[in-house]
């Protein structure tokens, strides 16, 4: 029996483009793994920075106001007017009560649950400890009718409640009365910082 005979001539050229398709399949594929990896890492790294620089922030505001304490002085022991605010603390906390005591007390006085809110249009900005490269934090402060201080912070100069890592810090106010029941001091307690589920849509002063 004869047998056949076959020409295989062009069968290592067909191997060797089957070989290269598979090797550019798989360097394709590598490169887009790293390609994605990458983006992914510069984003985790992204987020850990705001993470740090709102955490930094909220830390800063709890140090500044927490430590601050405001005495009234009622003229001629009249308590039916508003009294001064003699307050102590940071520079920050002092120029805060100095230009807003007055309508803190009346919120105090008006007993409507409507709070205070400070800078919602015009918000407070810091930047984080000062750290070059560091993006700036914007702020808004409420005091309620019972002075309780809340700080809402973000990295967005609109507040908006969707941004990643809002906080909020919150002081429990602790009053001093004297004997006839008037109110004679507040200070705080320890802040509580927490994430922001939704910042008031309110508007204030």
């Amino acid at each position: 029996m004869t047998a056949k005979l076959r020409n295989t001539s062009g069968a290592s050229i067909i191997i060797a483009l089957v070989f290269f398709l598979i090797c550019a399949i798989i360097g394709s594929v590598v490169l887009t793994a790293a390609s994605v990896q990458a983006k992914a890492a510069q984003t985790h790294t992204t987020a850990q920075r705001q993470e740090y620089a709102v955490s930094s922030a909220a830390s800063v505001w709890a140090d500044q106001l927490g430590k601050a304490s405001v005495t009234w002085t009622y003229a001629s022991n009249d308590q039916t007017k508003t009294p001064s605010a003699s307050v102590t603390g940071s520079d920050f906390a002092k120029a805060l009560w100095d230009k807003y005591a007055s309508d803190a007390w009346s919120v105090y006085k008006s007993r409507t649950g409507d709070p205070l809110v400070i800078g919602r249009d015009d918000p407070f900005t810091f930047k984080s400890g000062d750290v070059s490269g560091f993006q700036t934090m914007y702020g808004v402060v409420s005091i309620d009718s019972d002075f309780n201080v809340s700080v809402e912070l973000s990295t967005d100069s609109h507040m908006a409640p969707d941004t990643e890592y809002n906080l909020t810090v919150f002081l429990q106010c602790i009053p001093t009365y004297d004997f006839q029941g008037a109110l004679k001091k507040i200070e705080w307690d320890a802040p509580v910082i927490t994430k922001t589920e939704a910042l008031a849509k309110d508007g204030g002063k």
